[in-house]
């Protein structure tokens, strides 16, 4: 059975002493970009992993999941008209905690504090620029999950099947009669949804329907959103984060009823679309089962030393009765 691989042959297949070595995959201190690089690739060739518990003795490590946040988790929740955030936060925060794993929470200016107090793994919720990691020092094999790649860190990439979306709800639109899909999200979201955008527009392209996007600024900007999208033809909206009373009047205004004449899809995670009239279909990226699933990888790795490399997570269409024309 070959031995396990230790710190002095990576230092030695890397050219460097064991002490720049453990410098380098520990993150305790900064060393050029080329030795930094020699060190990984030889880590990561010779199959090295920092020794979880001789390293948690060290470095304080008590079993803690780092959680970055580009604002506070109340204003990340609190930015958006959708639930996402807040039900993910929850059912992660409570299964973690059921399983024993305790949760910090830091914004970008506390990152390396979050770093080096010894956490297990770094969850990184919302969009950062790469900026925010540039100047990080993060110990070798630090799972960081996140939904955007991080280059140069070993990163966990949490994924929707975009493409999947795209054909279950372009195809949803397409089998109801409509012809032209817009869609419809707050100013700033197209960095955020820009590869749906793209699996939307590559559907539509495929299967003869027009697609255009709007986006408004503000929640008094989205009843313009609406008309300019109903001016540009589209009989079916699909809506992201918005509010649906207005969306609805908006459609109402210009004496157009839904669903005869506008189909609409609300991406959401609330109640509230069912209790409306009519019942309004919803798409979910499904905050609640989000979390326990990020909880329970989370789960895995502190405890198990696991190192996945993508977490497919879960979505749904409901259909109701502001998407249906046929039975």
């Amino acid at each position: 059975m070959a031995s396990r691989p230790t710190l002095a042959k990576v230092a030695l297949t890397a050219g460097v002493s064991k002490t720049t070595a453990s410098y380098v995959l520990n993150g305790q201190k900064k060393m050029s970009a080329e030795t930094t690089r020699r060190v990984k690739e030889a880590a990561r060739r010779l199959g090295y992993r920092l020794d979880a518990s001789a390293s948690g003795l060290s470095r304080g490590r008590t079993q803690v999941v780092g959680v970055l946040t580009g604002k506070t988790v109340t204003e990340l929740v609190t930015g958006s008209n959708s639930l996402f955030w807040l039900r993910l936060n929850d059912s992660f925060v409570q299964r973690c905690s059921e399983e024993g794993l305790v949760v910090a929470f830091a914004g970008e200016d506390r990152a390396q504090a979050l770093i080096d107090s010894g956490v297990d793994t770094l969850i990184v919720l919302g969009s950062h620029g790469l900026e925010a990691f540039e100047g990080l020092r993060v110990p070798f094999g630090l799972p960081i999950i996140s939904v955007d790649p991080i280059p140069d860190h070993d990163n966990v990439q949490l994924s929707y099947d975009n493409d999947a979306i795209a054909a279950l709800v372009a195809g949803h639109f397409a089998e109801q009669g409509a012809s032209h899909l817009a869609w419809v999200s707050a100013a700033g979201s197209e960095a955020v949804f820009a590869i749906l955008v793209a699996a939307l527009t590559n559907w539509a392209t495929d299967n003869g329907m027009d697609f255009s996007c709007h986006v408004y600024d503000g929640l008094a900007d989205v009843q313009a959103s609406i008309h300019e999208a109903l001016d540009a033809g589209a009989d079916g909206i699909f809506a992201m984060c918005g509010t649906p009373k207005r969306i609805t009047e908006a459609i109402s205004d210009r004496g157009l009823s839904i669903p005869d004449d506008i189909l609409l899809v609300m991406q959401s995670e609330g109640a509230i679309e069912e209790s409306m009239t009519p019942q309004l279909s919803n798409f979910s990226y499904l905050g609640t089962e989000a979390g326990i699933t990020i909880a329970e990888m989370c789960v895995d790795v502190v405890k198990n030393g696991t190192h996945p490399t993508q977490l497919d997570l879960n979505f749904e269409l409901v259909a109701r009765e502001s998407s249906l024309r046929t039975d």
